[in-house]
């Protein structure tokens, strides 16, 4: 499946942002400290990923917040 802004658009969680495990189903390198190339956005559009992974990276929306969220609610109870 051809990646574009707006499969893209779709993972972007609520606050503007994507999960490492959805950045790695795509293929985008990520370097130490979770930090991205810049650019990266602009090279992923047009690239061909496997229809399974696109699906997974949609599904993925939020869930690193709600992770962060449950990791919390542990550490304050």
């Amino acid at each position: 499946m051809i990646i574009t802004e707006h499969i893209l658009e779709q993972g972007l969680s609520c606050k503007g942002a994507y999960g490492k495990k959805q950045l790695e189903l795509l293929k985008v390198p990520i370097h130490e400290g979770f930090r991205l190339i810049k650019g990266w956005k602009f090279g992923l559009i047009g690239t061909n990923i496997p229809k399974e992974d696109v699906k997974r990276f949609i599904e993925l929306k939020d869930a690193h917040i709600k992770n962060n969220q449950q990791m919390s609610l542990f550490l304050d109870g």
